[in-house]
């Protein structure tokens, strides 16, 4: 993790040699480098991932948090 707390990985989305996919753990967002269109928030992310509804991509991240309540991320 660099100073401005992004960790930068491999893809999921697509199979890159080197790291172009960025995650900031302060911000909870993300960004694919070499797919510009693939960004967003936590529960997007877990939505592209997971291929869940809204609502359910909700859950897993309450669930996954220990938490029983639903967590609104607002743009």
């Amino acid at each position: 993790m660099n100073d401005s707390g992004w960790v930068k990985i491999q893809s999921p989305f697509s199979k890159d040699k080197t790291p172009s996919f960025s995650i900031s753990i302060r911000k909870g967002c993300f960004k694919d480098w070499a797919n510009p269109d693939v960004k967003g928030d936590v529960i997007s992310l877990v939505m592209r991932l997971k291929g869940y509804e809204k609502r359910k991509a909700e859950e897993w991240v309450a669930n996954t948090i220990n938490r029983k309540t639903y967590i609104p991320i607002y743009k």
